[in-house]
């Protein structure tokens, strides 16, 4: 039983040295893990919608303004007269 005994006791020996800073240490690598991980995402859902959050449908129309056509991008924000 001694040899048990030893042997629990240097494991909570070791256990305690790792005590709250061990703990806070794991704690702070989470919250780091966290915070990269949610950036990694936002990265991957940024890339693969070409940079734009919101839906990309029905940006280009065509106005006519004072006799002029113009073609209206709202996702972009541009205006360009098309010439008849």
């Amino acid at each position: 039983m001694d040899e048990n005994n030893s042997k629990t006791e240097n494991i909570l020996r070791a256990a305690e040295g790792i005590g709250s800073s061990g703990l806070s240490l794991l704690v702070g690598l989470g919250l780091w893990g966290l915070i990269a991980a949610t950036f990694v995402l936002g990265a991957v859902f940024l890339f693969l919608n070409d940079g734009y959050i919101y839906n990309k449908e029905n940006c280009i129309k065509i106005e006519k303004i004072d006799g002029k056509t113009y073609k209206v991008n709202s996702c972009k924000d541009t205006v360009i007269e098309l010439k008849s």
